[in-house]
């Protein structure tokens, strides 16, 4: 957001975020921008790419044509709403046809130069007069984030995690000497199941989800924490490792130029921050970075790449473990059987999540006949997860006096 302006990106990034139109007037939600209408129409044809990378390449050569003559856009749950990306900084879209190189390198010397683009986005980023709030993991990502930013400096910051790595994010705080910096949103209980109850209430999940696509828990207890702290979202930045992965296996996809990637992951979940027009550094998307991912091929695994840049910036990231995978790390806290972690609830907040959905206008509306099987409703890319965030969304903006026709 440049000087109020939702449309516009604020960091030397990739615009990887969208805003929501009705005709030409740009806002950060589509709840906004719906209640902005007061009359709107449910758009039954409207789908997300569901698994990014799984369309025909083809279409991702039309999603690149598209944004580098400016038309790309997408549908939204409502007609009357379109959602596009950011405009961005000048010389971002000429990374749009930009062709992917194959020029070797050693890991030590790649890392550094990484190590020093991640530098120099936060420099070129960073406000003394705002808040920054990184949702942080325990991954390597993260770890090598924090660092880089204790690295800096910079003290007007503080970070969040959430079940199951809370454990191994501690660790990593107290490694780094972020001891009065780290918020828990929710405190770890192995006696609870209760654990995501809050932010599954259907009000919250209604006021802050921007579409009906995957439920994913970590952004909705950073909001938690915003909120709870009365923190100025007008002075609050948000900071990220995401599409780090990504970006770093890039050039092993054989995708022809950056704008296919863009078409790839452009909307993925616009939900995955949920503050509304909330900017955020990104630094695996910056320019710089995505022009050294795409000039060089990694000469090693990504893994042992991360850990290189981890050896450079701080040695001692590389004593703390990273367990594999959070679905088995949280297994003793489930009291029984579960798909995914998020299914931490108790049957009274189930329950009362079925209780909302089954009173809820889109449920009588559309589903009185085909309701499916509730207790699996946390599962990813699932179309329950979809009807529920759906659901939710419509009665927000009926709620906000907002009149919605088919």
């Amino acid at each position: 957001m440049v000087n109020g302006q939702v449309d516009k990106e604020s960091f030397n990034q990739l615009p990887l975020f969208p805003c929501y139109f009705v005709n030409d007037q740009a806002f950060a939600t589509l709840q906004e921008a719906a209640i902005k209408c007061l009359y709107v129409t449910l758009d039954f044809d409207h789908t997300l790419i569901r698994r990014p990378g799984n369309e025909k390449k083809e279409i991702y050569k039309v999603y690149s044509k598209q944004l580098q003559n400016g038309t790309f856009e997408r549908s939204t749950l409502l007609k009357e709403v379109k959602v596009k990306p950011r405009i961005p900084q000048d010389g971002i879209k000429e990374l749009y046809d930009h062709k992917y190189g194959n020029k070797d390198i050693d890991k030590e010397t790649l890392a550094s130069k990484g190590i020093k683009i991640i530098e120099d986005h936060f420099y070129q980023c960073w406000d003394d007069s705002k808040i920054y709030i990184m949702n942080h993991s325990a991954g390597y990502d993260s770890r090598l984030l924090s660092s880089i930013i204790k690295k800096c400096g910079f003290t007007n910051v503080y970070f969040t995690c959430w079940q199951p790595e809370i454990e191994d994010f501690l660790k990593i705080m107290k490694y780094q000497g972020w001891d009065d910096k780290y918020i828990i949103p929710v405190k770890p209980n192995s006696n609870s199941i209760d654990y995501y109850a809050e932010i599954l209430d259907f009000d919250f999940i209604g006021a802050n989800y921007c579409e009906a696509e995957r439920f994913w828990a970590g952004p909705a207890l950073g909001k938690k924490v915003l909120t709870d702290l009365d923190f100025d979202f007008s002075n609050v930045v948000g900071i990220s490792a995401l599409f780090s992965d990504e970006t770093m296996k890039s050039n092993r996809l054989k995708w022809s130029d950056i704008g296919w990637f863009i078409g790839c992951f452009l909307f993925d979940n616009p939900s995955i921050w949920l503050i509304g027009g909330l900017d955020i550094i990104l630094p695996f998307i910056s320019k710089e970075w995505i022009q050294l991912m795409t000039t060089y091929k990694i000469p090693v695994g990504i893994d042992e790449f991360k850990l290189e840049m981890l050896r450079q910036v701080d040695p001692t990231m590389l004593n703390l473990d990273r367990f594999p995978n959070p679905r088995f790390k949280i297994g003793p806290l489930l009291k029984k059987q579960g798909f995914h972690p998020f299914q931490m609830i108790s049957e009274e907040t189930r329950k009362k999540m079925e209780n909302s959905f089954l009173q809820s206008w889109y449920c009588n509306t559309f589903k009185k006949e085909s309701i499916l099987p509730f207790p699996d409703i946390l599962k990813y890319y699932d179309s329950r997860t979809t009807e529920y965030i759906k659901a939710a969304i419509f009665e927000y903006l009926i709620d906000e006096d907002c009149n919605i026709t088919v």
